[in-house]
C-alpha cells in the first residue's frame, strides 16, 4: 500500500460498512467527516441523535459510535489498509471522538479482517431472548478479544439478570413518555 491518504472511493466503502454498527435504539449517533485535504476521517458524536431520557450521560451515544468505529477498523483491515486511529484528538471540540489516518508503521490488522463477513451478517433482533444460556465455550472468543480493544467483556450472572432487565424496561418506558 503506497497511499498516503484516503480517496473519496475509499471513505464511501469505509462509511458504508461503518454505518451498519447497533447503535441504542438504532439512533445512529454518528458523524463521518472527510477531510480531503490531510485525507483523515473524522468520527464525531451526533449531539441531534442523543436520547436525552434514557441516555443523558451519552454512554449509549459512545457505545455506538464505538461500535461503528470498530466496524470501519474492519473494513479498512480488509481491503489492506493500515490505519491509525487517534482517540478524543482535540479538547475543544468534544463531539469529536476519533480520526482515522493511513499510517503505514501500524500495518494491516488481519484478524480484524478476517471478521469483514459479519458486518454486513450483524442484525438487530426484535425477537424476545430464549432462556437458554450462551454457552462458555462461545464466549471465551469475545472473552479474549476484549483485552485488545482496551476493555472487558463482563456477563452478568443469574442474580444481575433481573436488575439489567429492570433497568432496560425503565429505559423503553422513559423514552417512550
Amino acid at each position: 500500500m503506497t497511499a498516503t491518504h484516503l480517496g473519496p472511493d475509499t471513505v464511501i466503502q469505509l462509511v458504508g460498512d461503518a454505518v451498519t454498527a447497533p447503535s441504542m435504539r438504532n439512533a445512529q449517533p454518528w458523524k463521518f467527516v472527510f477531510h480531503v485535504g490531510s485525507g483523515a476521517l473524522a468520527l464525531y458524536g451526533d449531539p441531534e441523535r442523543v436520547m436525552t431520557r434514557t441516555d443523558p450521560n451519552h454512554r449509549g451515544l459512545h457505545l455506538g459510535c464505538a461500535a461503528a468505529l470498530f466496524n470501519l477498523r474492519v473494513s479498512a483491515a480488509w481491503i489492506g489498509l493500515p490505519v491509525r486511529v487517534q482517540l478524543l484528538p482535540d479538547d475543544a471540540e468534544p463531539w469529536l471522538l476519533a480520526t482515522v489516518t493511513i499510517d503505514e508503521t501500524t500495518g494491516v490488522d488481519r484478524e480484524l479482517a478476517s471478521l469483514h463477513d459479519a458486518i454486513r451478517r450483524r442484525h438487530t433482533s426484535r425477537y424476545p431472548f430464549s432462556e437458554e444460556p450462551v454457552p462458555t465455550a462461545l464466549l471465551d472468543g469475545p472473552w479474549a478479544a476484549a483485552p485488545f480493544e482496551g476493555c472487558r467483556l463482563t456477563v452478568p450472572g443469574t442474580r444481575h439478570i433481573d436488575t439489567v432487565l429492570d433497568l432496560v424496561r425503565d429505559a423503553e418506558h422513559r423514552e417512550e413518555e
